[in-house]
């Protein structure tokens, strides 16, 4: 378990590295940009409603790419 847990992360850093910073969004911008409060948003976030946050030494990091794809199959 431990060993998928590091292969996760490490598979996690080498996307983060090669996908343009505009393709990831803070937890601000992706309130804004799936038009809700941060309250709200907030809610959604901690129902695990939406798809996982990244955590990063940027902060937490949301994938405009998985927020649209959340979007279309709603």
């Amino acid at each position: 378990m431990l060993a998928e847990t590091v292969e996760t992360l490490a598979r996690t850093a080498r996307e983060l590295k090669v996908i343009t910073p505009d393709e990831w969004l803070t937890f601000e911008e992706a309130a804004a940009y799936l038009k809700k409060t941060p309250k709200a948003f907030e809610k959604i976030v901690a129902k695990g409603e939406i798809p996982k946050p990244y955590i990063t030494e940027r902060g937490i990091l949301f994938s405009r790419k998985e927020l649209d794809e959340w979007l279309l199959e709603r």
